[in-house]
């Protein structure tokens, strides 16, 4: 129909709430110009936007089980550090090294590692997620015969923040992880290291 509108679609900016603005529009519309409209957000449109919250879920369960995975793993390859370092453990304590001065050597080493680790992992992350940002994620194929009101077509964007946050608690956890073989470390009798030497 020439001259006359059937749809709007408006694109809010970060911050704004979806059904907060689709109401103030219908406010505004009824109010300037008189019109009886139906106005929807995005989120009440199609079972998209649950399927997206049900997706954000299961990221956040698939991150706690990586980070419980990657805690395992320093914790067993610092323990192998340790036993393959007897004969340096039972050298310190025959020098008179006390166990909580073992304990603080292993864990500031275990926690250098961790900060070398989060800080490559960080930056790699961010150059990866920089390029997809500007190629995009083509889900074409994927999606095809699938009904959904957004492209197939996705750009990652960069968020420092959550970069920051990953970084840090990266460096935390791996710490952290390195505090109980440490403990093991201090406990260790010199008697039984000096018999690797």
């Amino acid at each position: 129909m020439e001259g006359q509108v059937q749809e709007i679609l408006l694109l809010t900016e970060d911050g704004y709430k979806e059904r907060d603005v689709a109401s103030s529009v219908k406010e505004l519309l009824q109010t300037e110009l008189s019109l009886e409209t139906e106005t929807k957000a995005w989120k009440d449109l199609n079972a998209m936007y649950s399927l997206l919250s049900i997706a954000k879920f299961i990221y956040y369960v698939m991150g706690a089980i990586f980070f419980v995975l990657g805690s395992t793993v320093i914790i067993n390859t610092t323990m192998m550090v340790i036993y393959e370092r007897m004969r340096e453990i039972g050298t310190l304590g025959a020098l008179g090294m006390q166990g909580k001065e073992l304990t603080r050597l292993f864990l500031l080493e275990g926690s250098f590692i961790s900060i070398m680790g989060s800080t490559l992992g960080t930056i790699a992350g961010l150059i990866i997620v920089f390029i997809l940002s500007k190629v995009g994620l083509n889900f074409t194929e994927a999606m095809s015969g699938v009904d959904m009101e957004i492209s197939s077509i996705l750009y990652p964007q960069v968020n420092f923040f959550i970069a920051l946050f990953v970084w840090v608690y990266a460096i935390i956890i791996a710490s952290l992880s390195t505090l109980i073989p440490s403990r093991r470390a201090s406990k260790i009798q010199i008697v039984e290291a000096l018999r690797y030497v």
